[in-house]
């Protein structure tokens, strides 16, 4: 038996264009940092969803327009270092690739 498991960018890809939504996947490995410092690279999420995000490694999120997923894609932290709007400059990096409404892949900050 052959089972072919999707990949994180596929799934994203499926979301937002059955769901007509904008999105963004987000990804880390740094599980030995405390949460606190994972929220520092993606301050937008509540301490909850911090502390999931730290537990899990990853994180889907869903927009209805372009203009707030572009604002919550450009506040998170990845390879590339600080953004236009998070000067955090810490350890923990957080990959993110974001997605239109039709299911195009569009940008990942590496």
């Amino acid at each position: 038996m052959v089972i072919k498991l999707q990949d994180s960018s596929d799934i994203l890809s499926d979301i937002c264009s059955s769901k007509k939504l904008w999105g963004i996947y987000a990804s880390h490995c740094f599980f030995e940092e405390p949460h606190t410092e994972i929220n520092k690279a993606i301050p937008f999420l509540s301490e909850k969803e911090a502390i999931d995000f730290w537990h899990k490694g990853f994180i889907y999120m869903l927009f209805d327009t372009w203009a707030e997923m572009d604002y919550y894609y450009k506040s998170i932290v990845g390879d590339d270092g600080p953004t236009e709007t998070n000067p955090y400059n810490g350890i923990v990096k957080v990959y993110a690739l974001s997605c239109d409404k039709c299911g195009q892949l569009m940008n990942e900050n590496t």
